[in-house]
Parts: C-alpha cells; sequence; structure tokens
C-alpha cells in the first residue's frame, strides 16, 4: 500500500512555510500475513520523494504506473513546479520506481492546483483536481482524454451535478469510467467533506450526487476516497479526535453490501 503523510523523517526535514508542519512524503507499506497488521512502512522509495510536498495519487492495476501530485516550488533546485503538479512514474524491470516526470501539457498543469488525478483502467481517460477557477469557485474536478500514447487533450470541468461553487477533492473513477467517486463539502452533507458517487451518463451529463451516508461519513472531513470491489472494501482518510488533539488517520470500510444508488 502506498500512503501520504508528514512525518518528522520526511526528505530533507522540510517544513511548510505555510503552516509549520512537515511536508508530505509517500510511503510504502507491506501486508504481513502472519501478524495480520501492514509493516515494514517506509518513504525510502527509490528517487520519487523530494524535499517538498509529494503525494501518491493513482496505482495502475498492474502495479507498473503512477501518478503523483508533487508540489517543490519553496525548496531549493532547479526544476521548480509552479504550483501542485501532475507527474508519472514507471516501475521497471529492475524493481525500482523511475524519477517523477513532470506531464507536458499546459491544460492539465496550470499556474493554479493540479492535482489528486485518478485514471480508468485502460489509461485513456483521467480525472483530476483544480482551482484554476479560484477567482469565482474554490477546487472543481476536471476530465481529459489522451489523444495518442504520449499526449493528453484540452481538460474539461464537470458539470454542475458534480461541481459546486464550493470544494470538490480526491476524485476516484471506477476502472470502467461508468462511477466517480468524490468529496465534496458543496453538496448537502453530514459535515465538512463528505464523499459522493455520481454516474457517468454520457455526452457529459453526469447524475446527481449521491452522499454514501453514515457507514462512510462522518461530521468531519472525510476524503480520497478509493473503491476496490474485487476485494470488496474501500480506502478513507478521516480524522481520529483524541481529546483537543486530532490527526488524519487511513480507514478501511467493509462494502460487502454496497450498491451503487439509482440514478435520478
Amino acid at each position: 500500500m502506498y500512503f501520504t503523510s508528514r512525518r518528522n523523517d520526511t526528505k530533507g526535514a522540510k517544513a511548510n512555510p505555510d503552516d509549520q508542519e512537515y511536508f508530505e512524503d509517500i510511503y510504502r507499506a507491506y501486508w504481513n500475513d502472519e501478524k495480520n497488521i501492514w509493516d515494514s512502512v517506509s518513504n525510502d522509495i527509490d528517487r520519487i520523494n523530494s524535499n517538498g510536498f509529494d503525494s501518491f495519487s493513482n496505482l495502475s492495476e498492474d502495479g507498473l504506473s503512477a501518478l503523483l501530485t508533487i508540489n517543490n516550488t519553496y525548496t531549493k533546485g532547479r526544476k521548480k513546479t509552479k504550483g501542485s503538479d501532475i507527474f508519472e512514474i514507471t516501475y521497471s524491470n529492475k524493481g525500482r520506481w523511475s524519477s517523477p516526470k513532470k506531464i507536458q501539457n499546459q491544460y492539465i498543469n496550470s499556474t493554479f492546483f493540479d492535482g489528486s488525478p485518478t485514471l480508468t483502467t485502460d489509461g485513456n481517460t483521467m480525472y483530476f483536481v483544480s482551482d484554476r477557477k479560484g477567482k469565482k469557485r474554490s477546487t472543481d474536478i476536471y476530465v481529459v482524454q489522451k489523444i495518442d500514447d504520449d499526449n493528453w487533450g484540452e481538460p474539461v470541468v464537470l458539470s454542475d451535478s458534480v461541481n459546486t461553487p464550493e470544494g470538490e477533492t480526491t476524485p476516484f473513477i471506477t476502472g470502467d469510467g461508468r462511477y466517480l467517486f468524490f468529496s465534496s463539502n458543496g453538496h448537502v452533507g453530514m459535515g465538512g467533506m463528505d464523499v459522493f458517487v455520481s454516474e457517468n451518463l454520457g455526452g457529459g451529463l453526469w447524475s446527481k450526487a449521491v452522499n454514501l451516508g453514515g457507514f462512510v461519513n462522518t461530521v468531519n472531513n472525510d476524503t480520497h476516497f478509493k473503491y476496490y470491489p474485487e476485494l470488496k472494501k474501500a480506502m478513507l482518510a478521516g480524522y481520529e479526535l483524541v481529546g483537543k488533539k486530532s490527526s488524519i488517520d487511513i480507514y478501511q470500510v467493509d462494502m460487502t453490501d454496497f450498491k451503487f444508488p439509482e440514478v435520478y
């Protein structure tokens, strides 16, 4: 499992000047069948972590390619991002990840925040988040299609049945491209960011977003939802509250009885 965390062993031990917390790094953990736990957690993963913000956003089904969100604006070096940008990495036959390579498309990686990409199984359709319309809206979800093996087209913002004037973030598209899960504080929810799902009706149309309800959502922010139907499980990030302190933790959800909502 790959996940993102802010810890004192972050590469370069740098702090984000905006909040004085450590920059995010990407971590990897392995499942231990004997102990029935995730262990061997480490951010020493080849060349994928920088001295800035690094987030693992999408892993292909075969595990041989991935998309990252990277922001190294505040770090030293020649190859700086202009904001948060989307990068690609590939896994070699030598068992190592390549250095992150920025997607060279001015319509995807703008001067604004661009990140949280998610791909369909065929790798031809990508959804991501951007605040490029920040003067009028918060963050919106966009979709972009591949025009050939190496190039992407121009992104299109999703309809108002998904996006609102408030924030939409951390999309997750099912492999067949039919259902989009995402978090929002603009639709009617239970408090903070809630997880919603919308069905792709074709022709740029999406069904009305449906709140996943109390078995997933809480009164706090619930984000980064990822659904694994073959495992009948989902993962998401949520708040753990202990007294007056809180942290964002990873939760597992039993999806055995989950059914996609009817379109209306």
